[in-house]
């Protein structure tokens, strides 16, 4: 499966709606957190908004970390050719071989 090319975004920037004055963005009650919404219930927009823009800020948030990660393995002085393979998955880029690990072959 391929690394999708962009990341959801969802009510990026912060406003106050024009009839109400409330932010487009607003944490849900602990009730709502914890039990989510109730049959028939439909959420308010500004609940729905805050939940798909912290989804899309974690889901940013676990890229950046994957591919710091990977990107440290393959810096780091143990790294092998599969190793190296699994961050060119993760990071959908290739890596730069070394003359080290061309002289291992491919198993390392």
């Amino acid at each position: 499966m391929a690394k999708p090319t962009a990341l959801c975004k969802w009510a990026d920037t912060l406003q106050a709606y024009a009839i109400s004055g409330l932010n487009n963005r607003v944490k849900p009650p602990a009730g709502w957190e914890d039990l989510g919404w109730d049959e028939n219930e439909e959420p308010p927009p500004n609940y729905e908004n805050w939940w798909k823009y912290n989804a899309n800020e974690w889901l940013k948030y676990f890229d950046q970390t994957a591919i710091r990660c990977a990107t440290a393995i393959v810096v780091s002085s143990g790294a092998t050719q599969a190793m190296q393979d699994m961050v060119e998955v993760i990071t959908g880029t290739k890596t730069n071989r070394s003359s080290r690990s061309d002289k291992q072959g491919r198993d390392g």
